[in-house]
């Protein structure tokens, strides 16, 4: 799994050049790559979008060279709406995956408990009540020092069982 990273586009500045911005463009397909699927529409959608973007700004490696203004200020528009498009495209395929990571996460742990819960509890209710009356009479002896680690071990769970153990069976004074 992917490790979740900033969105590449938050870097791109807002005085920033149409390479610059194709630079972004690299990075966020090199993050997504793991992901992609051409059977995903929106994946397809922001791989042709790069694509057009790509020969709007290049063109066989070279920048366009535009004969008049108009037709330059014509290229920047498409441009501008493109980067539009690709940041709202990528935006929505990001937080899809982020959210299938995620979603991914809580049903592992949802089955790491249910798998937890499913197994039988390592104290039968006499041992508990075994437990707690060997640490109350060493409580009432004075001999309570390592008591619960000694239980603890010799039942195979940790001391904070037996703690919670012993609370639960304090005897009535």
């Amino acid at each position: 799994m992917t490790k979740i990273s900033d969105d590449p586009f938050n870097d791109f500045p807002t005085d920033g050049t149409p390479v610059q911005f194709f630079e972004c463009v690299q990075h966020a397909l090199t993050w997504l790559e793991p992901y992609l699927n051409d059977n995903d529409i929106n994946h397809a959608t922001l791989v042709a979008y790069c694509r057009s973007y790509a020969n709007l700004v290049f063109c066989d490696g070279e920048q366009q060279a535009y004969d008049s203004q108009e037709s330059l200020n014509a290229a920047l528009k498409q441009v501008i709406v493109k980067q539009q498009q690709i940041v709202t495209v990528f935006s929505g395929v990001r937080n899809s995956i982020l959210s299938a990571q995620a979603l991914a996460r809580v049903e592992s742990h949802s089955k790491t408990q249910s798998e937890r819960a499913s197994k039988p509890r390592k104290l039968e209710e006499s041992d508990c009540r075994r437990i707690a009356k060997r640490y109350w009479d060493s409580k009432e002896d004075g001999t309570s020092y390592g008591i619960a680690k000694a239980l603890a071990a010799e039942y195979d769970v940790s001391p904070t069982t037996i703690h919670a153990t012993v609370k639960k069976y304090k005897p009535l004074n």
